[in-house]
């Protein structure tokens, strides 16, 4: 089994898992507030591995109607159950992180939920990130747990997603330098992870 099958597995009863719940109450009261700081009416904003879409309603809040918010996911089910939730409301891609059909400097900002550690890759993806990101613009990541569960939780599950970790914060320095970011900047407790990379 590869990555695309393991998720697209899952993807059947993703949203039916009693943890969706906690996630939406995590969303709700600590990332959207956040979230608020960095984005405004009217911008194009990237949901990373957007899965199920369980952010794209909040996104959509920020951007208002004259913004618009994509959608991707390398996972076509996980796409489709987000389809089947929000019809037509966002513009759905299917691809790869590390391989984004946009052009150049296209979102204002990019939203990775729940996802980063997935990244095979993390070095090429922020790479790409940065290409599809405008001058001044936004990559945030973002979880619902802190690093610590993230990646204590990754461990448990063995198999394909075992090594998926958040970084250290010096690994995450490091990377973001590498792809040319201009700052770094991070929020962690014991109840959430957040990071904001500026371009």
């Amino acid at each position: 089994m590869n990555r695309k099958q393991f998720f697209d597995k899952l993807a059947e009863n993703w949203d039916s898992s009693p943890k969706i719940k906690q996630t939406i109450k995590k969303i709700e009261q600590k990332i959207f507030p956040l979230l608020k700081q960095f984005f405004k009416k009217g911008d194009n904003i990237l949901d990373l591995g957007c899965g199920t879409g369980i952010l794209l309603p909040y996104l959509e809040k920020l951007v208002g109607k004259k913004g618009k918010v994509y959608a991707l996911d390398f996972s076509q089910k996980m796409l489709n159950k987000a389809k089947e939730k929000f019809a037509d409301r966002f513009v759905y891609v299917k691809a790869n992180a590390h391989n984004m059909p946009f052009e150049n400097e296209k979102f204002d900002g990019v939203v990775c939920f729940n996802t980063f550690p997935h990244f095979v890759n993390k070095l090429k993806a922020l790479k790409e990130v940065y290409r599809v990101l405008k001058k001044d613009g936004y990559f945030i990541i973002a979880h619902s747990k802190n690093r610590e569960e993230i990646n204590s939780h990754h461990k448990k599950l063995e198999g394909l997603v075992a090594k998926d970790f958040i970084p250290t914060d010096k690994e995450l320095v490091l990377l973001s330098k590498k792809a040319k970011f201009s700052e770094i900047n991070f929020i962690e407790n014991n109840k959430i992870y957040f990071c904001v990379t500026k371009k």
